[in-house]
This record gives C-alpha cells, structure tokens and sequence, in this order.
C-alpha cells in the first residue's frame, strides 16, 4: 500500500497537479442523472411498500411489479397465462399474398418467453411440455413463439434447445439383433411370435427410448451417439404410433412418459397386420389401381401424383409436419377404380369417376369404410343389372326394373351416410374389421358425409332405350368446397382434363392447390401447430410458382357471364366454408389479364 501511495506522489509531482492523479477516496461523486434518481424512488418504494405476495422481480403489469418465483405455482401459471394473452394475432401479409410480413411490435411476445422461461426453470423441472400443458397450451403453439423470435433475432430458427426436450436415458440395452423401425413393424407382420415371446408375466411400463429398445429397434446415431436425421424421423414415427394406438401411459417420478410393455406390444401386432410390404398382393393391387386411373386421365393423373410430395416437401421445409403422417385427404371417386373396369361399356358416357365428380375425402373414408361396409359391393350387383338393359328399348317391365334399381341406389346411398354420420356405427364396423381408431378420428370421419357423391339413374319412356349417359352422379349433395379445383364452377362438363382450356386448366390447378393448402392448413391448425406458421405454409403451398413469378392467364372466355362473376367481380360471394374460401376470387391476386 505504501509503494502504491509512493508512485501516486511522484506522478502528482510529475503533472505538477495533484488532482491529476489521486486516490478513489478523494475523487468528488457526480450527481446522479435523473433517470438513476426515478430508478431509486421506486426502488425505495418497493422497500416501504412490499407487496403481499411477495416481493418482485422484472415484469410490470398494470403498475404492479410480480415476481414468479416466489409468487407460488397458483398465481404464477394466470400470470403468465395472462402474458400470452397480451399477443396480438397474426394479422396477415401487409404486402400482398405470398409474402410474409414480420410483426412490427414483439414486445408482448418477448415478455410472455421470458415469464414462461421462469414457470419452466422454477415448478415444472425446465420441462418445455409440461409448462405448456400447464397453461393449456399445445408445446407447438408455445414453441413457435420462441421460434419466430430466434429467427426475427438470428434469421433462422436452427439451433434453438427451446422446447427440446430432456436426453432421455434408456434403462434397457440396444439388443444385439436390433433393427430399424420398419423393419420391426414388418417382423411383427410376418413373425409375430418373436414379439409374443416379449410379454411380461407382469407389466412394466419404459419411457420411449427403453420401449423401443426392448422391442429391438435400433435408431441410426452418429458418432457422437446422437440420432441421425433419419434415426430422429424413425424415432418420432415410432412415438406418434404410440399415441396413436392410445397405449395405456404413466408419469414416472422424473416427470417422463412412460408406456405399457405388454399392450405396446398387442395393439402393434395387431395393427402390422395391415402393413403394406413390398411384394405383397396388396401392393400388386395398388398398382393396378394406378394403372387404372392413368388410363382414365393421364394428365390429371401426372397432376395428382405430384401433389402430396409437393405438400410434404414444403410442409418439413416450414417446419409443419408431423414424420409418417399424411395430412393431404384422398381424392375420392364415386366407384371404386378397380371394380369399375368391369363396367367399361355401362361407364363410357356416364360422369362416374369422371373429373367433374372428383371429391377430396379422407384416406379412411375413401380406401376402407366404403368397402367395409359393403356400400361399393351392393353397387356391383346395381351396375351388372343396369348392363343388361344398356342400349335396349325400355319396356313396361323392364322400367319398373330400373325404377327398382333407382330405390336401390337411394337406399345404399342413405344407408352410408347413416353408418358415416354416427361416431359409434363408424367404430363398430371398423371394430368388426379387426383395426382401431381414437374416438376423436371417428368423430372427425362423422362430419365428412356431405363429401360423399350419390349415384343415380334417369328413368326413360317406355320405347327409349336407357343408355350409358343415364347413369350419372348427381353432385348436388356434395359440399362444392370439397369438389376437386372447383372444376363444377369453371367448366361442369368437363369429363377430364383435357377437356379444360389452358386458361381453364390453369385455374384449376391453382385452385387445387390452394384447397390442399386450405386442407393441410385445417389438419396442422386441429393438431395445435402455431396460426403464424400455418399461414406460411398455406401460402407456400398456393402461391409457389416457379422462378419466373406469376403466369399470365387470358381469362377472356369468361366474358358474357357464367363464371365471369365468380372470376372478375369481386362482389360476388365467396364459398362460406371449406377449403379456399376466397374461391376464384383469390385467383386475382396471383394471375394477371392479358
């Protein structure tokens, strides 16, 4: 200290100034600033006044300062509820369809991150998806908000370890003859006994990574003992399976999901009975259903089979998807493909399974309840009756046959729609098929019977002939929201696409794809993906042209009327509900007159 004091003489001696150089307790304190000064009144405040649920921390909210540490989990979780309540919706592009437009102000959702982050860290563990189910929130919802502020901060949302969840430890070893996912699924379909062997006497319960390793999956890591992208996507596919079966769960004491061995293991056998292999028959089936849809209409075939890669594609780059899960519904026909090679002749100039009577349905619906059911069988009987008095002159006799028919066709139309309308009558008949569905999916199937087309006949006069064109789909039950590329508003006629226009066939894409954005959009909206990110993606999928922008499109043979009203007037009212609501209306922000 002397030594110090000795250099600190000199240097007052060297500038001939001892206020120059001197020591920390002689320098004068400078006034505060008044900034500092309101900091310490209400500091001082705070102290006198201590608030009665105690003390505070960094939030303000209507003047009152909160503190969620130590504020208890029951007023802590309305606080923070309360923040996420003070974001304000996503108002949409500010700069026209196709371009997203950043919030101005984020200041209510970076106030609600970092409340949240205090109830994560402070009662839930830092567990991302029990805080959120806390609040009665989705974690997708939640995380999305982290998400779009990472990447306002950082221009991308990668590598953020929000909402990630812990390393799961597995308490069972990786087994020697481990194998991937798929190929598990498939043993369980070929070698069920293998996995039979794995029942316990009594049931435990593993958390995901343990299950998959006692069922002897093995997902692909990398060196340093992490899943690969392919590994993760395997590993996701086999947890959504999970949820998916509704196998029975527990919370173990360290908050961890855990499954049940033995049922687990039952409701997968089961349902690998319908797993699709490569080589099996099915398959073969499969492909002789394409094979006949691209003899009906190539072109729109070739247009069809691009869709869901397009969706899918888009759907991993925005962030929206879940791994193994389609959610593009079916384009549904109103006679099943492979029956109706054998009414080539009967369907010749019918509009059965035609452009015009095309339906977007879920996959369920279309590929499984139809048959099972015995609603397109009873059809087969119809349509062989209806082949015998093709092209003959209609006697007193013979119309009462078609008469017959025609009630036949109203009842098999009636009694689907009895069975689809009914949660329970949906889960009977698939019960009795030997497969399973949540009670939730069977709800959801109910509300898709206005997607369903009714079959019918015209009746001739006694001396006509009944003729091909007699049989036809009458579209008038039918949501138009749902008929596919609303081709009934730009050309009803048309039977396939070749019938359309360029002009119209430009349409009808475009609206195609904006109603599998509507629909995508629909299904990631019901499984609580955030609303800012599912904006993103509808407009990826409707407005994703190619480098060269726009196309220009000669909506000139609307003039006159028709569909001139529903293409160039705007007044005209937009479809209330379903897909696209904007209709052709929203065509006009993404073409342009020529």
């Amino acid at each position: 200290m002397e030594d110090l004091l000795s250099s600190i003489r000199k240097l007052q001696e060297l500038y001939d100034d001892p206020d120059i150089v001197t020591t920390a307790d002689r320098i004068k304190i400078p006034e505060p600033k008044e900034a500092v000064r309101d900091i310490e009144l209400v500091n001082d405040f705070v102290k006198r006044n201590p608030r009665a649920d105690g003390g505070r921390i960094g939030y303000n909210t209507a003047g009152l300062v909160f503190d969620i540490g130590t504020a208890g989990i029951k007023k802590a979780i309305p606080f923070v509820k309360q923040k996420l309540g003070e974001i304000i919706p996503y108002g949409g592009s500010t700069k026209g369809i196709g371009t997203s437009t950043p919030k101005a102000d984020v200041t209510p959702e970076r106030n609600f991150t970092d409340a949240f982050t205090q109830l994560q860290n402070t009662y839930f563990g830092k567990n991302f998806t029990k805080t959120s189910e806390a609040l009665g929130e989705n974690r997708n919802k939640i995380k999305g908000i982290f998400d779009r502020l990472r990447q306002r901060d950082t221009g991308t949302r990668a590598g953020a370890d929000v909402g990630k969840s812990p390393k799961m430890t597995s308490t069972v070893a990786v087994a020697k003859d481990a194998m991937p996912y798929p190929n598990v699924t498939t043993l369980m379909k070929y070698k069920p006994e293998v996995f039979k062997n794995l029942l316990k006497s009594k049931d435990e319960y593993l958390n995901q990574e343990s299950l998959g390793n006692y069922l002897k999956m093995a997902f692909e890591k990398n060196p340093a003992g992490v899943k690969t992208k392919l590994g993760k996507t395997q590993y996701d596919a086999f947890g959504n399976r999970l949820r998916g079966l509704e196998v029975p769960t527990k919370t173990n004491p360290g908050g961890e999901k855990t499954y049940s061995v033995n049922q687990t293991i039952k409701k997968m056998l089961e349902g690998s009975k319908f797993k699709r292999v490569k080589g099996d028959v099915k398959q073969f089936r499969d492909d002789a259903r394409e094979k006949i849809e691209r003899a009906i209409d190539p072109e729109l075939f070739k247009f069809r089979s691009g869709l869901p890669g397009r969706v899918a594609n888009l759907s991993k780059r925005e962030g929206v998807n879940i791994p193994g899960v389609q959610a593009v519904d079916d384009v549904g026909h109103p006679f099943s493909i492979s029956e109706s090679t054998k009414f080539k002749n009967l369907f010749k100039d019918s509009n059965i399974n035609k452009l015009n009577t095309l339906v977007y349905q879920d996959k369920f619906l279309n590929q499984s309840i139809f048959k099972m059911t015995g609603y397109e069988k009873n059809y087969v009987s119809m349509f062989k009756s209806l082949e015998k008095l093709r092209n003959k002159p209609v006697t007193k006799e013979t119309q009462k046959q078609l008469l017959e028919i025609k009630d036949k066709m109203n009842n098999n139309y009636n009694y689907v729609i009895s069975i689809v309308s009914d949660p329970k009558k949906v889960k009977y008949v698939i019960n009795k098929d030997g497969r399973k569905i949540s009670n939730s999916y069977a709800k959801y199937l109910s509300g898709q019977t206005d997607r369903i087309q009714k079959i019918d006949i015209n009746i001739p006069k006694i001396g006509e002939k009944f003729q091909s064109k007699d049989l036809f789909v009458d579209m008038s039950k039918v949501n138009p929201n749902y008929i596919m590329g609303y081709v009934n508003k730009i050309n009803p006629n048309a039977k396939t696409l070749k019938d359309l226009s360029m002009s119209e066939r430009a349409i009808f894409e475009a609206n195609a794809k904006s109603q599998n954005a509507d629909i995508v959009a629909d299904f990631y909206k019901k499984a609580k993906f955030a609303a800012d990110d599912i904006e993103d993606l509808r407009e990826s999928i409707s407005y994703d042209f190619a480098k060269g922008g726009p196309v220009n499109i000669d909506l000139s043979f609307f003039a006159g009327g028709g569909i001139a009203k529903e293409a160039g007037d705007r007044s005209g009212p937009p479809p209330e509900s379903g897909p696209t609501p904007q209709g052709l209306h929203g065509l006009l922000k993404r073409v342009k007159k020529v």
